[in-house]
């Protein structure tokens, strides 16, 4: 007898939820087609819930659609730094051939180059400037009509924030590599983020979703990036 009833529950919940899947799929959404059904109120949840729905799918698209744009215009300012046998990233910092990296890729007593993505060969770069306490380092290059892009505004960047970042180096040698994720947490001139990589990223400018530079990008012992921050380097470039 108890096991009749159970077979017979079950049957009964099987029945329920076919009819809750065939209304959720077909049932509702008729009704909810329907002007002379339009005023009730169980239509009026089913429309709100499914423009809602739709709302956040746009949400999603659009974003991705806007990284992709800012990271085409990021990839012509990222630069290939070589020195002493290492090559990291930096980034066009003004149009005249200023291009900011880390110090650290470049040592004193060594000759210094930069190469562009898409070009052959390096050119010679100049140190004229060094920042040991924050290890970034300014190199010039004979070029005019770089293209730049401006910096975020310090205190810009928020907690759980969509960012970028733009490597000229990757397993390949010179060639474009990106990385995205989101900003984990902050602290005094510095952003963590969630993406994780490998040393060939360091140097790269780290972007908002608005394209704009809001660090430099560099890896912590864990493996994942973090950034020295846009204000320390508009100081350090005199902005």
């Amino acid at each position: 007898m108890i096991l009749s009833r159970f077979f017979a529950a079950l049957f009964v919940f099987f029945l329920g939820a076919l009819g809750g899947m065939w209304a959720q799929a077909s049932l509702l959404p008729y009704l909810a087609s329907q002007p002379s059904l339009a005023n009730l109120q169980f239509i009026k949840d089913w429309n709100a819930r499914t423009i809602v729905r739709n709302e956040v799918s746009q949400i999603l698209v659009g974003q991705d659609e806007g990284i992709s744009r800012q990271i085409e215009q990021a990839r012509s300012v990222a630069v290939a730094v070589q020195a002493a046998g290492r090559t990291g990233t930096g980034f066009v910092a003004t149009s005249d051939g200023l291009i900011l990296t880390w110090a650290s890729f470049v040592p004193q007593g060594f000759v210094a180059s930069a190469q562009f993505v898409g070009e052959e060969a390096p050119v010679p770069a100049q140190v004229i400037k060094r920042d040991f306490q924050n290890n970034l380092a300014l190199l010039k290059v004979d070029r005019s009509n770089l293209r730049t892009i401006g910096f975020g505004e310090e205190g810009s960047v928020k907690m759980g924030a969509p960012v970028f970042l733009v490597s000229a180096v990757s397993e390949d040698g010179v060639a474009y590599s990106v990385n995205r994720g989101a900003v984990s947490s902050l602290a005094e001139n510095v952003i963590r983020t969630t993406m994780e990589e490998r040393s060939l990223i360091e140097g790269a400018p780290l972007f908002d979703l608005d394209g704009r530079i809001i660090g430099l990008s560099y890896l912590t012992q864990q493996g994942r990036v973090s950034a020295v921050s846009s204000g320390v380097l508009r100081e350090f470039l005199g902005l």
